[in-house]
């Protein structure tokens, strides 16, 4: 049987990593589950932006919690938008095949700008 790492194993739930952060518990649910949502022209959808390990229980794992971290200074220290978090995060995992861009070391930002060291 093959031994999962422990740092991606999934350990707490929406409420504790919320705690542990300091980040609203629905900031963090929809980050890691996304949100329904109304508009005019019908329900919308906010996708999550960190994938969560299988889990029926939808548990966070360490590396979420970082993730967190990060997309939380991206997103308050650094201004960025969600949408330019998004773009990055697709461009990372299609064209640099990097698939955990917001717990890399790699990742470096300044206001307004994001980049990776590395590539």
């Amino acid at each position: 049987m093959a031994r999962i790492d422990p740092r991606l194993a999934p350990a707490y739930t929406v409420a504790q990593a919320a705690h542990y952060l300091r980040i609203p518990a629905p900031t963090v649910r929809s980050w890691v589950l996304g949100r329904d949502y109304p508009r005019r022209s019908g329900p919308g959808r906010f996708d999550p932006v960190i994938a969560l390990p299988a889990d029926p229980e939808h548990r966070l794992s360490f590396r979420n919690l970082i993730e967190l971290a990060a997309l939380r200074a991206l997103r308050t220290e650094h201004e960025f938008k969600l949408s330019a978090v998004r773009t990055a995060l697709a461009y990372a995992r299609k064209k640099l095949g990097v698939a955990d861009l917001l717990a890399s070391q790699d990742l470096y930002a300044r206001p307004g700008e994001l980049f990776l060291e590395h590539y």
